[in-house]
């Protein structure tokens, strides 16, 4: 993983990110202070479910990570960070992706956002934080 990482992002110095939490809440949650990555380029790697430890990694370019803070309204305070990522250009993307279903447009007329869980890993070069 680390050296796919570092051979897809062209650099020694990588950082690893991921959400801390994403266990579910009965309450209202809502997003307070974000924090976008510089990074131009991102390794996203997923778990893959299997019986063994296994994830499937794939470099990602057109797209942007935050750090989201998620926040209890009504305490006023943190719940947990999570990484939210953005794909800006889904022109390549087949017509039939499950998430244009969800968010009712087809390629290239939006863009498509989602949340990493506490087993998915972002890794960006060092600088880019």
């Amino acid at each position: 993983m680390v050296g796919f990482a570092k051979a897809a992002l062209g650099g020694t110095t990588l950082l690893a990110l991921t959400s801390k939490n994403t266990r579910g809440s009965d309450s209202e949650m809502v997003i307070g202070k974000m924090k976008q990555y510089r990074a131009t380029k991102i390794v996203a790697c997923h778990e893959a479910f299997l019986p063994f430890a296994a994830y499937f990694c794939h470099s990602l370019s057109s797209t942007r990570l935050y750090a989201v803070e998620v926040v209890d309204p009504k305490a006023e305070q943190r719940l947990t960070h999570m990484l939210a990522i953005c794909h800006m250009d889904t022109s390549a993307w087949p017509k039939n992706h499950v998430a244009f279903e969800i968010l009712k447009f087809g390629p290239g007329e939006g863009e498509a956002c989602h949340w990493f869980t506490q087993l998915d890993l972002a890794w960006i070069g060092n600088e880019s934080e």
